[in-house]
Parts: C-alpha cells; sequence; structure tokens
C-alpha cells in the first residue's frame, strides 16, 4: 500500500483489509494510509479492529442462511418424501416380487432404491452445505451450477403453486470468483420474494400469468468488463415506485407480520456486493418485476464442485471384479448396517470382523491381523475419531475408510487431527461405491 503511494501521481490516501493477530485470536482489521503534507514521504497508517463488525456481518448472514432453510421447509419435506416413499413401495413391491421368483423384476426395484438414495443423499448433502456457517474459500465457479442447484431447490414449491419456472443453463461455463453457496443464497431469496409477489398479485387478479423466468447470459458491465447477467423476472405485483428506494435497507419490508424479516435483499446486497458485483431492480412494462445480478467472469476456469453425485452404475456384484480376498473390520453401531455390510463383503470372499464401539474395534484390532478398516463416527465407548488415531499411530499398515452421513463437516475434523484416512464414504453408503473403494485400497 505504501509503495503505491509513493509513486508519483499516485492518490493521496489507500484503503483495504487484512487479518489481524490479536491477543488471543485472529481477525480483521481495515487499513487506511495517508499522505501526510503536500507531496513529502511523511504517511500516517490509520489501523482499525472491525473484527466484531465482520463477525456481526457473518451472523445476521447466517441467520438468513437459517430462516431460508425454515421457509423453504416445505419444498425441503418434498424433496425428502418423494424418494422415501418411492424406496418404500419399491422395497414392499420387491417382497411381493419374491413370492413369485420374478428376479428381473426384483431386480429392477433394487435399482430403483439405490436411484432414490443417490438422490436424497444429494438433497442433505445440499441442505449441510448450505447451513455452514463459513462460506469456505473464495475459488472460481460455475455460475450455471449455483443458478441451476436454487431453481432445483424451488421447484416443487412453484410446482405446488401451478406457478411456472423456467431456466435455461447457457452452453458455454460462465465462471465467476466468490461463494457458489452465498449466491444460491441470493438466488433463493429472490425466488421466494417472486413467489410471493405472484401469489399476492393473483389474489387480485387471478386471470394473470404465473410465471418466473430465470435466465443467464455473459454481458459487458457498465464498465466494459466481461460479466454474467443473471435476470429474475416475475409476473407479481411489482414494486411501488415510492418503495424503490428502500428495498435494499434493512428491515425495510412490506410483507406482513411474520412472513418477512426485511433483512433478505439487505444482505443479498452484502453478498454480491461482496463478490464485486451489482443487484438491481426494476419493473418490467409486462408486469411484475426483474432482478438482476451482475458479477464479473473469472479469469480462471471454474473449479469443480467438493460434493460429486456418483452417476447411474449397474448394482453391484461381489462376485465379480471385486478385490483380492482381505481381513476387513467394520465398527459401527447399527446392527443392521453392519449386517448387510459383512454379507456383501463375505460373498466376495473377505474376512469380515464386526465391531459395535470404539473399545471393541480396538480389542479386534489387537486380537487379530486386519487389511481395512470401515467405521462409522458417532459410536459409544470411544468414538470413530479417537478410534481413526489410535489406528493410523499404532497399525498404519491398517486402511481406513471412513463411513459418515456429513463429510463436509467430518472431512475437515478429521484433516485436524491429521488422521491419514484413506476414503471417506457418505451415508446412506452405497455397496457399489464400497466395492470401488476397496479395489483401490487393495
Amino acid at each position: 500500500m505504501m509503495d503505491s503511494l509513493a509513486r508519483a501521481g499516485a492518490p493521496a490516501s489507500a484503503s483495504g483489509e487484512s487479518r489481524l493477530r490479536r491477543a488471543a485470536d485472529l481477525g480483521f482489521a481495515r487499513l487506511v494510509l495517508s499522505r501526510m503534507g503536500d507531496g513529502g514521504d511523511a504517511f500516517l497508517l490509520v489501523v482499525e479492529d472491525i473484527t466484531e463488525a465482520r463477525q456481526l456481518e457473518e451472523t445476521l448472514r447466517h441467520t438468513a442462511k437459517l430462516a431460508l432453510l425454515g421457509e423453504m421447509s416445505a419444498s425441503l419435506a418434498h424433496e425428502i418424501s418423494q424418494p422415501l416413499n418411492v424406496i418404500r413401495l419399491a422395497a414392499e413391491s420387491a417382497l411381493l416380487s419374491l413370492d413369485d421368483g420374478d428376479a428381473a423384476a426384483i431386480r429392477a426395484k433394487f435399482e430403483t432404491i439405490g436411484g432414490q438414495s443417490d438422490r436424497l443423499r444429494e438433497t442433505i448433502d445440499y441442505m449441510q452445505a448450505f447451513s455452514r456457517r463459513d462460506a469456505g474459500e473464495r475459488r472460481s465457479f460455475d455460475t450455471a451450477a449455483a443458478v441451476g442447484s436454487a431453481v432445483a431447490l424451488m421447484a416443487p414449491q412453484c410446482a405446488g403453486l401451478d406457478i411456472a419456472l423456467a431456466f435455461a443453463p447457457p452452453a458455454a461455463t460462465l465462471a465467476v470468483n466468490g461463494y457458489p453457496r452465498q449466491l444460491e443464497q441470493v438466488l433463493i431469496n429472490l425466488l421466494r420474494n417472486a413467489v410471493d409477489a405472484i401469489v399476492e398479485r393473483r389474489a387480485a387478479h387471478p386471470n394473470g400469468s404465473d410465471r418466473i423466468d430465470v435466465t443467464l447470459a455473459a454481458d459487458r458491465a457498465r464498465d466494459g468488463r466481461p460479466c454474467a447477467l443473471i435476470d429474475v423476472a416475475d409476473t407479481g405485483t411489482g414494486i411501488r415506485p415510492e418503495d424503490m428506494p428502500h428495498l435494499f435497507e434493512p428491515f425495510f419490508t412490506r410483507k406482513t407480520e411474520g412472513q418477512g424479516t426485511g433483512l433478505g435483499l439487505s444482505i443479498s446486497l452484502g453478498l454480491i456486493t461482496g463478490m464485486s458485483g451489482r443487484i438491481e431492480a426494476e419493473n418490467r412494462d409486462a408486469g411484475g418485476c426483474r432482478f438482476r445480478v451482475t458479477l464479473p467472469l473469472s479469469d480462471l476456469p471454474a473449479e469443480p464442485d467438493a460434493i460429486v453425485v456418483p452417476a447411474p452404475a449397474p448394482a453391484p456384484d461381489a462376485r465379480s471384479g471385486e478385490a483380492p480376498p482381505m481381513t476387513i473390520l467394520v465398527a459401527d453401531d447399527e446392527p443392521l448396517a453392519t449386517q448387510e455390510i459383512k454379507a456383501f463383503l463375505e460373498r466376495g470372499g473377505h474376512r469380515v470382523i464386526t465391531a459395535a464401539s470404539g473399545r471393541s474395534a480396538r480389542a479386534a484390532l489387537e486380537a487379530a491381523h486386519v487389511d481395512v478398516l470401515v467405521t462409522d463416527l458417532s459410536m459409544p465407548d470411544g468414538d470413530g475419531f479417537q478410534l481413526i488415531a489410535e489406528t493410523a499411530a499404532e497399525y498404519p499398515h491398517v486402511a481406513i475408510v471412513v463411513v459418515t452421513g456429513q463429510p463436509l463437516r467430518d472431512r475437515e475434523a478429521l484433516a485436524e487431527i491429521e488422521s491419514g484416512v484413506d476414503a471417506v464414504l457418505r451415508k446412506p453408503v452405497s455397496l457399489r461405491e464400497l466395492s470401488a473403494t476397496l479395489r483401490g485400497l487393495a
């Protein structure tokens, strides 16, 4: 910063933000550097501790996330109840097919159950990632993926209200720098506002069009830089002219008490501004309004998402393409899950030892040679974290596979203990994923 001021023609002052090491923790500081006098070499540096302000901002953002999840409970319940219903029906149908001895029908039913389990896992992964307090690392990401996730989450609610929701992703990838979950949070808020506006307009004018159009395209920002342009256009009530200047003010809302906090658009503005973008609103000539989000394009290609949903694959077959026989210790306090995994691995020729607690798993490691440890993290009498740390230290030859329902959180916790875990599988665990993992460890 000082170098930039020292150059000829540099402005009289410069400012920025930086991490600040305080007495007991790391914080944030705002730095303001000003030249003193007329072109001399004397400077004044002001350092302001803004840690509490940043923490308050993050708390407000997280509160808004949780409020959005609460407001989206109907959509999330639909996304969970639908595959659960299919799983139950397919399971009962498979039981009935056993009486007929129709192997092909039974296989088809179980393939359906496996596919619906993948759908459930994707929804759970999204909820866990969306509700995390931290935004993760700033990175280059595909804008269409974030927009598509927000649209997919709102689609059930729109369908239930007979509101058409349309989005066609562009052919080319539009990568921007920032936080994909924050962009999703902004878009979900805009879509919810659009739904509310259409429902309100419908009460007064029931014969109007009920539609939300989301578009994404490459464009040029006001400064001429290439950007990604996201439009959310609805056929709702529109925005009253007197309200337009106050839209993004904290706690400003026209919704009835209990239906809105007035923080959604204010927080959305802060999130988009934090990604060097803009968010604006205007009324449409055809009725309704349009919110426009502009984000500068990244110079780097989009990084892949941390969570990758596996592509459909054939039903697992323990008799072909398996790893050479190994001794596998399965540690899990859920007996039904342990039983299914044990039976599958034994059909593949493996020797399987089971344990229902951390203590019994450690006893098994002491009593027999084990090649692979497959463990849950939440167990009585010594949890999985303790078991993993001790196994990595005392039995370095043992490969460790973790099975968890919260992979994002647990990966961070595992990294803190420097566990040396070889693989992390998400619940509901897929037997074909477990089989492929064991082949990779052989």
